[in-house]
């Protein structure tokens, strides 16, 4: 049976000429405050954010949207994203999507044209609204770590949010060009070298991802690191357990006799 990360892969390779273009700055960048706030004011997850933009990506590329009524395809993106990301409980009803556009310019859509867009949307799609987007990754490689305590506790998982929001916001600006299993696994790396020797946390990433630092993430790391201000700030929220302010910072032959040192540079007896 496939495992969730190679579903992720194959979806990814299926939608890669999308990623390709999605470092380009495009309409969705003037969507992409409106649909962060949707989704912050609705209570949505990260994931919701992450695979609406993408969901935009594709479907803007497909059918020319006018920039007036960019707000509302971001909402209609939105919404179907929720509907395929969440289950149906968490899901927000429609009459609360529509009453967060009224306070846009061109937001008076009455529920039936708007169920029209959504239903031309998916049409655009083919029927396809799976995303598969750093929200997916980051969280599955952080969790395959052989010690994801630090990564998956509540303060890492606040972590991993600000992260998240900090590439939503790269790529949705047209900052960053890399397919997001690319992206994910050099942040899971930019985080590991806080803590260990960078060759360590190159093979412990290429054993979780696949991807090997120097043959595939050398681009995006330019990216990440160099070309944009996304490590920056997404490193001032790291969490203890993974910080370079932390103890668990020592060499690896510090500590007690016969302790060992887990990826992410904790020592165990």
């Amino acid at each position: 049976m496939e495992t969730d990360l190679a579903l992720l892969r194959r979806v990814e390779r299926q939608n890669l000429r999308f990623y390709e273009q999605a470092g380009v700055p495009r309409a969705s960048s003037a969507a992409l405050g409106f649909a962060r706030d949707l989704c912050s004011d609705l209570g949505l997850p990260t994931v919701v954010l992450h695979s609406a933009l993408q969901l935009l990506d594709r479907s803007a590329q497909e059918l020319g949207v006018d920039e007036g009524a960019i707000e509302v395809f971001a909402a209609a993106c939105v919404f179907v994203a929720a509907k395929v990301e969440l289950e149906p409980a968490a899901v927000p009803s429609l009459e609360s999507v529509l009453a967060k556009l009224r306070s846009t310019p061109h937001g008076r859509v009455a529920a039936k044209t708007f169920q029209r867009l959504e239903l031309g949307l998916l049409g655009i799609l083919e029927w396809s609204a799976v995303s598969a987007t750093c929200a997916h990754f980051l969280p599955s490689y952080a969790r395959r770590l052989p010690d994801s305590g630090p990564l998956c506790g509540r303060e890492g998982h606040s972590f991993l949010d600000h992260a998240l929001l900090v590439v939503a916001e790269e790529r949705g600006r047209g900052r960053l060009s890399h397919p997001p299993s690319q992206v994910s696994a050099t942040i899971l790396y930019l985080t590991l070298a806080e803590t260990m020797p960078s060759a360590r946390a190159a093979e412990a990433v290429e054993q979780v991802t696949g991807y090997g630092l120097d043959r595939d993430l050398g681009g995006c790391l330019e990216e990440l690191e160099r070309a944009t201000t996304a490590w920056q700030r997404i490193r001032s929220k790291l969490p203890k357990g993974v910080s370079p302010r932390s103890t668990l910072n020592a060499p690896e032959d510090a500590g007690s006799p016969g302790s060992s040192v887990h990826p992410l540079g904790g020592a165990t007896s």
